[in-house]
This record gives structure tokens, C-alpha cells and sequence, in this order.
């Protein structure tokens, strides 16, 4: 799969379309460079609080052309020892301590997670008609068996 612009929106709409899904080799050159974003964000005291395929864009159409991410505008500052209280984000990649009113950075990698599950899987790891349904679905994992078999 070649990885240009539109792979993006390809990845927003797998979940719609059956079989499809990324190669390993594939969903691993962007789910390096989401994980890149994310540490650098997190570096310079920032929690992005919206990660979702529709805000990553690559820079061009070229092969190998860097990641970018877009939409801060949930984004906020991080502060040693403070967690975030408010629910904020996109449904189906909220992570659980957003849910919990307990979160912090390691909220965006749990969103590069669900990501990185859709490359692979073709769908997603949990779905409901509704934004509370996902909620709960997702409030309702088991750990320790780990996200939902394809």
C-alpha cells in the first residue's frame, strides 16, 4: 500500500469497508510517526487529547513524507502530578482514564492503540450505535484479556 495523502482518509473509512486493512510493514512506518508526534508533544508539555486518524495528514504525496497531526484544540498543558477531569475526544479512541476522569499523557497512546488496531484489524476494537454506547463498551474491557479478537 502506497502510503500517500489519501491513505488517511482510507484509514478513517476501513471500518466501512470489509477485508480492508494495512500491512504490518505499513501500519508500522505510521504508527512510528504517530508515536513520534505524540512523544514530542509529550516532551514539550503538551497532551494532544484528540488523536484520531482525520487529524494526522502527511506533509506529501511523496513515499516515506513525514506525519504531521492537526486539531489541537482539545490539547492542553501537562502539569506533573495534575490529571485531566474532563471528557474530551473522539468516541471510539477516548482511552478509559479519560472516562475515569483521571487522565494525562498516556491517553494519546492509548488512541495510537485503537489506531493501530483498525490498521491491522480492518475494524474496530469495540462499536455501539451510540457515543454512550461506545463508552461503555469500552468502560466494560477486560485487561487482562486484552482488545477484542478480529
Amino acid at each position: 500500500m502506497s502510503l500517500m495523502p489519501e491513505a488517511l482518509r482510507i484509514l478513517r473509512d476501513l471500518p466501512s469497508e470489509k477485508d480492508s486493512r494495512y500491512s504490518e510493514k505499513d501500519a508500522a512506518v505510521v504508527v512510528r510517526q504517530m508515536l513520534k508526534v505524540a512523544a514530542e508533544c509529550h516532551l514539550h508539555g503538551l497532551v494532544h487529547r484528540d488523536m484520531k486518524p482525520e487529524n494526522f495528514l502527511f506533509k506529501s504525496s511523496k513515499e516515506g513524507s513525514p506525519l504531521k497531526a492537526t486539531d489541537f484544540g482539545l490539547s492542553d498543558f501537562i502539569t506533573p502530578g495534575k490529571q485531566f477531569r474532563d471528557i474530551v475526544g473522539s468516541a471510539y479512541y477516548v482511552a478509559p482514564e479519560v472516562l475515569k476522569r483521571k487522565s494525562g499523557p498516556e491517553s494519546d497512546v492509548w488512541s495510537i492503540g485503537v489506531i493501530t488496531y483498525i490498521l491491522l484489524c480492518g475494524r474496530r476494537p469495540f462499536w455501539d450505535k451510540t457515543e454512550d454506547g461506545i463508552f461503555k463498551e469500552e468502560s466494560t474491557l477486560n485487561f487482562k484479556t486484552g482488545y477484542p479478537t478480529p
